[in-house]
């Protein structure tokens, strides 16, 4: 692979001989630069790979267009413009365009984030993709435009012909999708019997309870995926959707990467219990769940444990909460059902902004250390109560020490009230971890002096094991 970051660079290059090429330019190019540059591309026609992020305007987007419908060879294709925002429909059209004539392309990746595209018909887009039947990967990236149902279903409509796709990934974030949008994308989906892998960012839509219904029927027909993520946060979606799609992925027995985004959706209380129904998804080995602002209860994270604990191949589990207003039982019931897993390696948690007590804390971090086979945690813990209790970090530290395998703890302490003794008293405490061998912790933004960091360093220095360091206060 050859990479350039200058146009100018490129242009006075010599003809290349190899077959792989980046051009990453950060800078806008003139009229003038852009039909050289294309010119420039003409003559490389031994190119089977093509990584392009070039910001042009819309009546120079033709000469990026005959130059890539002459590079024969192709078989991967990413293009990036973002931040454009005189591109438009016709700028897309005309770069996608060419993509139909190229017989041998298998991985194609178009991003065009933040170009203003209105809700108009990319007609040359969905017909160019029609073509190109021996598509393996596609990643289509839209996000924050202004894309709604008539753009979705010119694009959609007719990829029937994408029988080939091993891999699918779209993301049209922060659009105008709404529910006969998301139909129109499913239907295409379902015709994709051969996909392994599918992530679908529908967030800051409004696709709702239906939409979501949509996707659970599409992805029902997928029976050789191994990977699934779905994104919808602020979808107005209810506990119903995400029965439905729980309903759907239950039947998905190759399952192994499972990874839901429903932040700000309305599906606690009860909507929890469907968990229950991916049981017999044992190869299932990473869980990532991020339910963010929504009114968590005790028995909607009993019923998620209970899945947790029937996961016996689950290595890596990610779980969000952030701004849930956590109470204390739901909290410790969080880790109870954690710690029931033998199988867990690898722990991320996000648990900022819920007003948790330092001593409700070292309670749930105790109730994790079940977890007899946990390598690596992560916690971010900012915008809580911690440094406001009786009960002192040494005795956070201690909980941490009784984790015997674990090799690596990276702590998110900032925005809240800690002093140096806090910090002090914790890192010491980590000296009986026998097997840790890295440390981050982040604490900025509490009551600590500016010696603390120096301090800390010097602390951990002595943990003769460590490899790994970090400290930011």
């Amino acid at each position: 692979m050859v990479l350039f970051q200058s146009v100018e660079k490129f242009i006075q290059s010599e003809i290349l001989k190899e077959t792989e090429l980046e051009l990453y330019f950060l800078e806008k190019p003139t009229k003038e630069q852009v039909q050289r540059l294309a010119n420039q591309l003409l003559k490389n026609v031994n190119l089977e790979k093509l990584q392009l992020m070039v910001n042009i305007f819309v009546d120079d987007s033709s000469f990026i267009s005959d130059s890539i419908s002459s590079l024969k060879n192709l078989k991967t294709l990413n293009v990036f413009i973002n931040y454009n925002s005189v591109l438009g429909s016709i700028g897309v059209n005309n770069i996608t365009k060419p993509i139909q004539s190229l017989e041998y392309l298998k991985n194609l990746s178009l991003s065009f984030p933040s170009c203003k595209i209105e809700d108009n018909k990319l007609y040359e887009l969905g017909t160019a993709l029609s073509k190109c039947s021996n598509l393996v990967s596609l990643q289509i990236n839209f996000y924050n435009n202004s894309l709604g149902q008539l753009a979705v279903t010119s694009i959609f409509e007719d990829l029937n012909s994408l029988r080939s796709l091993d891999s699918l990934d779209l993301c049209f974030q922060h659009n105008k999708i709404c529910i006969q949008g998301c139909f129109s994308i499913c239907k295409a989906i379902k015709n994709m019997t051969n996909l392994a892998k599918l992530k679908l960012n529908f967030n800051y839509n409004t696709i709702e309870d239906q939409g979501l219904q949509y996707i659970a029927e599409a992805i029902s027909q997928l029976d050789k995926i191994i990977q699934i993520d779905i994104k919808a946060d602020y979808n107005f979606i209810s506990k119903k959707g995400l029965i439905d799609l729980n309903q759907s992925v239950s039947k998905l027995l190759k399952l192994e990467k499972l990874v839901y985004s429903l932040n700000g959706d309305q599906i606690g209380n009860g909507g929890f219990s469907s968990f229950l129904l991916l049981k017999e998804n044992k190869k299932i080995k990473d869980l990532c769940l991020s339910f963010n602002s929504i009114h968590i209860f005790k028995e909607d994270i009993s019923q998620l444990g209970c899945l947790l604990s029937s996961l016996l191949n689950l290595i890596y589990l990610q779980l969000s909460f952030n701004s849930n207003k956590f109470k204390i039982e739901v909290l410790i019931e969080l880790g109870k059902q954690i710690g029931q897993s033998q199988s867990i390696q690898i722990l991320n948690l996000n648990l900022a902004n819920n007003q948790i007590q330092q001593e409700d804390f070292i309670q749930f971090v105790e109730a994790i250390s079940g977890c007899s086979n946990l390598r690596e945690i992560f916690i971010d813990s900012d915008f809580n109560n911690f440094g406001q209790g009786e009960i002192g970090q040494s005795q956070l530290g201690k909980a941490f020490s009784s984790y015997q395998q674990l090799q690596s703890i990276s702590l998110n302490l900032n925005f809240n009230q800690l002093v140096d003794k806090d910090i002090f008293d914790f890192s010491y405490e980590l000296k009986n971890c026998k097997n840790l061998l890295k440390i981050q912790i982040s604490a900025q933004d509490n009551l600590l002096s500016n010696q603390c960091n120096y301090q800390t360093k010097v602390l951990l220095k002595k943990f003769r094991k460590l490899v790994s360091m970090g400290c930011l206060f």
